[in-house]
């Protein structure tokens, strides 16, 4: 059963490191215990040091990155599959975000720095499951529970907060769930240590999930990331929106939770994904000012037109009839007639102006240009 879960490229980077030696960990092993099908991004665990670990892979011809040697992580390319290969460790130093690890031979060890049970087991390539925090009873149950005290795990690393509640966004909410976030209370303000990629990563996995407006309304219930000036909105719309219109991309979940736009320091969004979200939010108002929808039964027509602006995403606004997708209007030939010379300035000065064009709702060439020499002459 084990080999007919596993890719033959596994196959390959576990035999290559010795079946005695090597383990799955992580996703791969939860997708093997619900039946699944084995993921692209594979975790395996070794005994073998990071050095060991290249130079076996090496010899069958495989490509090794060395990814995290500090941590003992080497990231192989076997096929279509990533595989992140890391040497057994505990944790002996951590403040929230780094940890200062030692390496180990013992596997239960390993198990004990790890978040969640789920994330705890292993899986030989004989189809043997290493199970000593009862991960598999919990998965099948929909439980998310922290292997050992919260507070403790919590403390380790901070981004475990978020990982808790996107794994219950996509699990089921634990029986539990009031009380842990309870205990991981405490800790709410070492949030604000990571890195702003970190939070708004997790935040979008946190809403691919099918309990994600369960979590969400738990979120904002009890105040968990007031702390970073986050507060979920318009859940009953994200609900209708996802069920009326299943397609419903990530970033217009997104919008109707978070808005168009945000400039919190603890989240990173892509000029990109910034004008998108601008794109829905023209796209809902245009709904509204057309009158799209009658007043009454209004909460369910509005989900389902807006849910279907934004799985158009860029061309929202072209699906609605009122524009073409706007272009920021400013040119690097606009930066030197003003007298700037030509340089590493010019595209500093005109990604100022576009970051600024984006927070003031797309503003002409006019007010562009007016910005540009305000800019400039500091």
């Amino acid at each position: 059963m084990a080999h007919q879960f596993f890719p033959k490229e596994v196959i390959g980077v576990i035999e290559a490191l010795g079946v005695s030696y090597a383990r799955l960990v992580g996703g791969a092993v939860r997708a093997f215990v619900k039946g699944g099908e084995c993921p692209a991004d594979v975790d395996v665990a070794t005994l073998w040091l990071p050095h060991e670990v290249t130079e076996k892979l090496e010899e069958k011809k495989l490509k090794v990155i060395p990814t995290g040697l500090k941590h003992g992580t080497v990231t192989v390319i076997a096929g279509a599959y990533q595989v992140e290969v890391t040497t057994l460790r505990e944790d002996m130093e951590t403040d929230g975000r780094r940890a200062e690890v030692t390496f180990t031979k013992d596997w239960q060890k390993d198990s004990q720095r790890r978040d969640f049970t789920m994330n705890a087991m292993y899986l030989d390539l004989n189809g043997e499951l290493y199970d000593w925090h009862n991960g598999e009873q919990d998965l099948a149950a929909g439980q998310v529970r922290f292997v050992g005290n919260v507070q403790d795990r919590v403390q380790e690393d901070y981004l475990r907060i978020f990982r808790y509640f996107r794994f219950s966004a996509h699990i089921g909410l634990p029986v539990d769930f009031q009380e842990v976030v309870a205990e991981m209370k405490p800790g709410l303000a070492g949030m604000k240590q990571l890195s702003a990629e970190r939070i708004t990563h997790e935040l979008f996995k946190l809403l691919e999930g099918q309990y994600a407006v369960d979590v969400l309304a738990f979120i904002k219930d009890h105040h968990v990331l007031d702390v970073l000036g986050l507060v979920p909105q318009r859940l009953e719309d994200l609900e209708i929106a996802r069920h009326t219109w299943p397609s419903l991309e990530e970033l217009g979940c997104w919008y109707i939770v978070f808005g168009s736009y945000t400039d919190n320091p603890y989240i990173a969004l892509s000029n990109r994904q910034k004008k998108d979200l601008i794109l829905m939010n023209k796209a809902e108002s245009l709904v509204e000012e057309l009158g799209l929808f009658p007043l009454a039964a209004a909460t369910s027509k509005r989900a389902a037109m807006v849910a279907r602006a934004m799985t158009a995403k860029r061309s929202a606004v072209m699906f609605l009839q009122h524009a073409e997708i706007p272009e920021f209007p400013l040119k690097g030939q606009d930066v030197l007639d003003i007298g700037i010379p030509a340089g590493e300035r010019v595209g500093q000065l005109l990604g100022k102006v576009e970051e600024w064009w984006l927070q003031q709702n797309l503003p002409d060439l006019d007010a562009c240009k007016n910005h540009l020499v305000k800019l400039a002459k500091f």
